[in-house]
């Protein structure tokens, strides 16, 4: 009988308290002038502000092929004999394609790569999902987990940002967007579309009817999946009258979710891009 791992990247957004024993975790790198870090476990999201604030921007990489590499090695030597490997879209990193080079050079354990296509906890969802599918069913096979597993389209995930100048200084948004946007004080929802790109799924001129948008969409999501379970989170920038006040709006969402995920900032890699004034709700239904 095979054993099965789960293995994603820090880019899903999920903290060590939501994974379980089978799940291994890719730490993505931020990089300061000075010292590169492994995300979520040299260095906070707080410090990553606090030491942009300083120092100025940072940077972010992923990890090397020889990496990936020593992390397949070491879920062999657990016994595993599956891996299903679930990445951020590869339309924002290189990290799936990274893990498909090291991948190619395995002979002795069997790999399924999941291209999310998403971002963040658009992507954590996925995890998730892989393990309560091997909690309820510790004889799945790698076969079927995966075609159970990847399915994009059953992940949303919308947010906006209080400044452009993060995504800008990544490479992540044009900078004439940015600019223009930045001066007409518009505040874009963005999303990734079908090929894992951002891409602006609205305009609004205010932080209201920019959350009025983001629950509108998550409630017409989870209604046109009626039937199906659910999954909710919210990423709230520490302001707890804005949860709150989302949480009142999807109040019916959340008590009918089986999962139900919050935190206050973004993870440190992902805040790198973001800045600490990132807001997002996500669903996913299956």
């Amino acid at each position: 009988m095979g054993k099965i791992a789960i293995l994603a990247d820090t880019g899903c957004g999920l903290t060590d308290n939501y994974l379980e024993k089978d799940t291994y975790m890719l730490p993505l790198y931020v990089h300061f002038s000075d010292k590169s870090y492994k995300d979520m476990v040299e260095i906070s999201s707080n410090e990553v502000y606090e030491k942009m604030d300083r120092e100025g921007l940072a940077k972010t990489s992923i990890p090397s092929v020889g990496e990936i590499k020593q992390m397949i090695e070491k879920i062999k030597s657990d016994d595993y004999t599956d891996i299903l490997v679930i990445s951020l879209s590869s339309g924002l990193s290189g990290v799936h394609n990274a893990v498909c080079m090291a991948a190619k050079e395995e002979q002795c354990i069997n790999i399924k790569l999941v291209d999310t296509k998403n971002v963040w906890l658009g992507t954590g969802f996925f995890v998730l999902y892989a393990q309560d599918l091997l909690k309820e069913n510790p004889q799945i096979s790698i076969d079927e987990l995966y075609e159970k597993v990847n399915n994009i389209d059953n992940s949303k995930l919308y947010f906006y940002l209080d400044t452009f100048k993060y995504l800008i200084a990544g490479g992540r948004i044009g900078k004439v967007l940015g600019t223009v946007g930045t001066l007409l004080k518009i505040m874009p929802i963005i999303a990734c579309n079908d090929e894992g790109i951002y891409h602006t799924v609205s305009k609004t001129r205010s932080e209201d009817k920019a959350i009025a948008d983001i629950t509108d969409r998550i409630k017409e999501f989870v209604s046109k999946n009626v039937g199906k379970k659910h999954y909710i989170a919210i990423v709230y920038k520490k302001d707890e009258r804005l949860l709150k006040k989302i949480e009142e709006i999807l109040k019916d969402e959340i008590m009918s979710a089986v999962k139900y995920i919050k935190y206050d900032v973004v993870t440190p890699a992902l805040g790198v891009h973001s800045g600490p004034g990132a807001l997002g709700v996500g669903a996913f239904c299956y």
